[in-house]
């Protein structure tokens, strides 16, 4: 019998719970992957048009969303 098995239990029921960690969150995210499915299966070239857009809006938010907080290695921007 192993007596840290309840221990290991919670430990690795919380890190799958981490990212995600109520049922509602579990829903709203599979409901977005099914909805990105769908794009991706009856929209491609629509969704192909726009990527280069999505590409580049992420680096240009982190920029400007990592601006005067003292991130990246505690310096300032």
């Amino acid at each position: 019998m192993d007596v840290h098995a309840p221990g290991r239990q919670r430990a690795e029921a919380s890190r799958l719970t981490g990212l995600i960690p109520s049922p509602f969150a579990w829903i709203l995210t599979l409901g977005a992957g099914l909805l990105g499915l769908y794009l991706i299966a009856t929209h491609t070239g629509h969704v192909l048009e726009a990527l280069p857009y999505l590409l580049l809006a992420c680096p240009m938010m982190h920029l400007v969303m990592h601006r005067g907080q003292g991130w990246h290695g505690g310096h300032r921007h």
